[in-house]
C-alpha cells in the first residue's frame, strides 16, 4: 500500500499500492536525486560512497516495528542504554510510518513481515511507559489508518484492505535490485546503496 490516508480506496487503482520494482528510498523521484546528489557530492577518504545514510533493514529497525512485544521490548530496552526510545521516534502510527519514511532523508525502513500478519505487535498489550508525545498524547497502541475498523487485533494493519483487490493478486514479476539485491542475476548494483558502518 502507498495510501494511508484515504478513507475509502478504490482498490482496483494501481496507484494506492507502493511500487516494489523499487527500494523506499527510491519511491519519491525528489527524494530520490537528493540521495543520488549525497552520493556523487560525498567524499571521505576513509568511507566509501553511499547513498542512504541507514539501512532499509536492521535489528533496530525490526526493535523499533516490535517493541511492544517480548522479547523486542527488552532487546529495545538494552539498545536504548535501559529506557524507551524517545516517545516521538517510537512506532506510532501506520501512517506517520509511512509518511517519514517517503519524506526523510534519514528513513528508508522497509516494513517488516510481522506487520502483515501479526496484528499483536501492533498492540500495547504489556501497558508498557512508552511515553508521551511532544503534542501530549501518550503513546500506547499503534494508530490504525483512516477506514480501519475496529481494533489493531482485529486485522493485520497491511493486509486487510487489498486482500481481494486484483492488483493484489498479479504476481509481482520484478524485485527491487538497488538495495536487497533482489531479482539481481550475478551482477551487482551499480552504486552502494547504504552507509557500510549501518
Amino acid at each position: 500500500m502507498s495510501d494511508y490516508t484515504t478513507s475509502v480506496l478504490n482498490l482496483d487503482d494501481p496507484r494506492v499500492y507502493r511500487d516494489l520494482r523499487k527500494p523506499v528510498g527510491a519511491l519519491q523521484p525528489e527524494r530520490l536525486a537528493a540521495f543520488q546528489e549525497r552520493y556523487e557530492c560525498f567524499d571521505d577518504p576513509f568511507v566509501p560512497k553511499f547513498m542512504y545514510g541507514s539501512h532499509y533493514s536492521s535489528a533496530g529497525v525490526v526493535l523499533h516495528f516490535l517493541v511492544r512485544q517480548e522479547p523486542f521490548t527488552s532487546l529495545a530496552v538494552a539498545l536504548h542504554d535501559g529506557r524507551f526510545d524517545c516517545p516521538d521516534r517510537l512506532f506510532g502510527s501506520i501512517e506517520g510510518a509511512w509518511q517519514s519514511c517517503n519524506q526523510s532523508m534519514t528513513d528508508v525502513k522497509e516494513l517488516i513481515p510481522e506487520l502483515f500478519y501479526d496484528p499483536e505487535c501492533l498492540v500495547n498489550r504489556n501497558r508498557l511507559p512508552l511515553g508521551t508525545l511532544q503534542t501530549g498524547v501518550e503513546v500506547g497502541d499503534v494508530a490504525l489508518p483512516p477506514g480501519r475498523k475496529g481494533t489493531p487485533t482485529s486485522s493485520s494493519a497491511c493486509t486487510a484492505w487489498p486482500s481481494r483487490a486484483s492488483t493484489c493478486r498479479r504476481p509481482c514479476t520484478t524485485g527491487w535490485t538497488s538495495s536487497s539485491g533482489a531479482g539481481r542475476r550475478g551482477t551487482r548494483p551499480s552504486r552502494p546503496t547504504t552507509c557500510p558502518t549501518t
